[in-house]
């Protein structure tokens, strides 16, 4: 999340740029960094975009992903499950949405790359006890 706009992301550094950037964020038009739709939703509509996110966008995504998994893990390692309050999903939700970024980048980045997003979704499985979300909830 940032402060600033596509539009200022795209005056300082150019439309390429500012396309990666669009493409990494689950914000829509008219949303701001507290007035956003709810997290389900945003989820499910970035997933469906994910699939379809140019290359560039691609790697930029999964590489953004895997830092902040990684950052995630290693909290919940040293603080333990009370770093969840800090999210606005619950561990199940986390772990679906976790999931389905890896998924969806499975063949568009490069493949360790992928294993990575994938084994840190099981590790944040195993550290928080979650569970699968069902089918109609996730």
């Amino acid at each position: 999340d940032t402060a600033r706009s596509i539009a200022e992301v795209e005056a300082a550094f150019g439309s390429g740029v500012a396309a990666i950037v669009a493409d990494c964020t689950d914000t829509g038009p008219g949303e701001s960094l507290g007035n956003k739709r709810p997290w389900l939703l945003r989820k499910r509509e970035y997933l469906a975009r994910l699939r379809a996110s140019p290359p560039r966008s691609a790697l930029v995504i999964a590489c953004d992903k895997l830092h902040n998994t990684s950052g995630l893990i290693a909290d919940i390692e040293r603080d333990g499950p009370a770093t969840l309050a800090r999210f606005n999903a619950p561990a199940e939700g986390q772990l679906w949405y976790m999931r389905g970024v890896a998924a969806a980048l499975v063949g568009r980045v490069p493949d360790g790359l992928a294993a990575l997003l994938a084994g840190h979704a099981e590790r944040f499985a195993a550290l928080t006890g979650a569970i699968a979300w069902p089918d109609d909830q996730g």
